[in-house]
């Protein structure tokens, strides 16, 4: 097989894995944005049944809200935390990339996928000069 064709059999098994990675990671975007919205619905939800909650306490006179705000507030920091050290635990044990990882490997497979072009056109334009 000519070198002209390897190089272009080469390319496009390249670009074809390119391809294949972006499209895995588009579904894998469009599946965390999806989860990430029904978390926030749910936490919607809960956020007013809780008002009303302590609406109801408030009212009896058993809690003072602002108090439970800070509390709340305290909590909140704790919570997020140990949910991001799980975040990062639970990216480790599948084997997926974070967000910052996989930005930085798709702008190296851009990259990459320039030079190869690149270098693919510069030896079409060398495979059109005679060999001696």
């Amino acid at each position: 097989m000519p070198e002209a064709h390897k190089k272009a059999a080469l390319t496009n098994r390249f670009r074809e894995q390119i391809q294949a990675a972006q499209a895995r990671l588009h579904d894998f975007q469009k599946d965390a944005e999806k989860a990430f919205d029904e978390l926030a619905g749910r936490g919607r939800e809960a956020r007013k049944e809780l008002d009303k909650l302590l609406d109801r306490i408030e009212k009896k006179g058993w809690v003072d809200r602002a108090e439970l705000a800070g509390k709340a507030k305290d909590l909140g920091g704790e919570i997020t935390a140990h949910l991001d050290e799980l975040q990062a635990k639970a990216i480790q044990f599948v084997g997926v990339a974070s967000r910052a990882q996989v930005e930085d490997l798709a702008h190296e497979l851009k990259r990459l996928a320039t030079k190869v072009e690149g270098l693919t056109r510069q030896g079409k334009r060398r495979s059109k000069i005679p060999q001696a």
